[in-house]
């Protein structure tokens, strides 16, 4: 397996520092002229680790080797890394290296959410060049990508390419060597785009076991402890996060995995929270923690009686959250107030509203956590009226997106709909976001966009049996306690990939000990 080097992990324009470039030289980097260069590919360690700007290596092929693919060269100063200079470098057919471009111009596009466009527009075409488990992962999922683009009778030749290069990308990954500077870095990028590839095939199984595979890479202690910084950094910074994201939208599945991180946890309790943010990918950052442990903590805490010994202690750790969702919410509008972020863009203006309409989520789950009746949610009526709010302005910003279009990963405001139209009992507002769910793509990222409707539909058919005077702060009629659903989760068949179980479970009493559950199959 070829070793990619470290630089290939940092965009251009992180480089602090630049040199003078000396002439092409005949064997290792360019710019060490007089020093001994390690000729690591597709740069060397040596401007890595000082700061400098590598200016790549000289285009001659090694000794013994006719079938030379040149390492890139990264460009100057912030121009940003344009993937179609690899396709011309890349191995393979003819069909590959149009498969690639196909990846680079439309798939990336697809794929790439907001904040994370360094892993999928920089990072990840840049491994691809050199592991051969990713350039296979990547010629899979392009190819699945033009399938659902293509009429039926086109349909099962891009299959076929695509499960070819699949099965060749699992093999390759198992022969990965585990321990090296790279294989841990390698094996995560191989998760992320193994939850792409079984998505577009529609196993949500295998899309949740890859998810949980994956996070337990991260959370390895031992996996970690040896990395270089380099390596750390750009999984911190450029990996983890996507992680982070798919296991808070996993939670209609009804399986939570463990944070990416126990330090997610940890930071409920006395940690200080960054209290200024530099741009809205620092803000981010700390609002996937936020939000993370905010679902984490009411996961954990919600069978925890006032009984309990450690009900105090837990009770502290579910304030020092709220604090720390406050101290979020001051610094990002300290952020918005700074005069650069005066007359944003449609995109920009994407992203932090989708910052603040995740915050509304997290507040509301440390808001609301420690509490064992759902009539407790009934006290967000504003949130849940701010969060449909703000997904209405996202969708007229960006404009509709067809529901002929079956796959989209940039659709980042489902989690926070789902939740409003579950456990928000005021009818006008969660039709509403009923509403505004059924105006997103068929399938985002994991989720199956018709399946979150049909649970939201029943659930409302299901809570509205119990319709009996009772109102919330606005006057509206909502369901008693005895039929609010607590719980919804998602069981796909493993022998029929269209039908899927959705169990309801309901508590008619605090008090009582039996949940009434409710399942039923739902045929795509």
């Amino acid at each position: 397996m070829s070793e990619a080097h470290p630089l290939t992990r940092q965009s251009p324009a992180e480089s602090k520092r630049k040199r003078k470039h000396h002439p092409k030289s005949k064997g290792g980097c360019i710019t060490c002229k007089k020093v001994k260069c390690d000729e690591r590919h597709p740069h060397c360690r040596r401007c890595f680790e000082t700061g400098f700007e590598c200016s790549g290596y000289a285009l001659l092929p090694p000794k013994g080797k006719k079938n030379f693919a040149p390492a890139r060269l990264l460009p100057k100063g912030n121009v940003p890394i344009n993937p179609f200079s690899l396709v011309r470098q890349m191995k393979g057919s003819s069909e590959d290296r149009r498969c690639f471009e196909f990846f680079c111009s439309r798939t990336l596009r697809m794929l790439s959410s907001h904040f994370d466009e360094d892993f999928w527009d920089y990072l990840l075409p840049q491994i691809a060049h050199s592991e051969d488990a990713i350039w296979h992962s990547v010629l899979a999922l392009s190819s699945l990508h033009e399938q659902t683009l293509l009429d039926n009778e086109d349909k099962a030749e891009h299959r076929r390419y695509a499960l070819c290069h699949y099965n060749e990308a699992v093999g390759r990954l198992k022969r990965t060597k585990v321990g090296s500077e790279q294989s841990i870095e390698v094996l995560l990028v191989g998760c992320i785009l193994f939850i792409c590839l079984e998505t577009f095939l529609g196993d949500v199984q295998e899309t949740i076991t890859h998810l949980h595979g994956g996070i337990e890479i991260l959370r390895s202690r031992k996996a970690h402890g040896s990395l270089p910084r380099f390596i750390r950094v750009s999984i911190e910074e450029n990996i983890a996060p996507i992680f982070d994201h798919l296991n808070c939208s996993s939670f209609l599945y009804g399986r939570i995995s463990p944070p990416t991180s126990d330090q997610s946890l940890a930071t409920v309790e006395g940690e200080k929270e960054l209290e200024r943010f530099v741009n809205p990918r620092d803000a981010r950052h700390s609002l996937l923690k936020l939000l993370t442990a905010s679902q984490q903590f009411a996961a954990a805490s919600s069978a925890t009686s006032s009984d309990n010994a450690e009900y105090p202690h837990i009770l502290l750790q579910k304030q020092s959250l709220i604090c720390r969702a406050g101290r979020w919410r001051a610094a990002f509008d300290k952020l918005m107030k700074q005069p650069r972020m005066a007359g944003m863009n449609a995109q920009d203006f994407i992203k932090v509203t989708t910052l603040g309409l995740q915050h509304k989520m997290a507040s509301i789950w440390a808001m609301n956590a420690l509490h064992t009746n759902e009539m407790s949610f009934d006290a967000y009526v504003r949130e849940y009226a701010e969060i449909v709010s703000l997904a209405e302005s996202i969708i007229n910003v960006r404009g509709p997106m067809p529901r002929h279009i079956d796959y989209s990963f940039q659709i980042q405001n489902l989690s926070p709909l789902y939740l409003t139209a579950i456990k928000c009992r005021n009818p006008t507002i969660r039709r509403k976001a009923l509403d505004l769910l059924k105006r997103t793509p068929r399938r985002a990222r994991f989720w199956d966009s018709d399946v979150v409707i049909k649970v939201v539909e029943r659930v409302i058919e299901l809570e509205e049996e119990g319709l009996e005077g009772l109102v919330d702060s606005t006057g509206k009629a909502v369901p008693s306690e005895w039929a609010r659903i607590h719980f919804v989760t998602v069981d796909p068949s493993t022998e029929d990939s269209r039908k899927v179980t959705l169990t309801f479970r309901r508590k008619p009493s605090e008090l009582a000990a039996h949940w009434q559950v409710k399942k039923e199959i739902y045929v795509l």
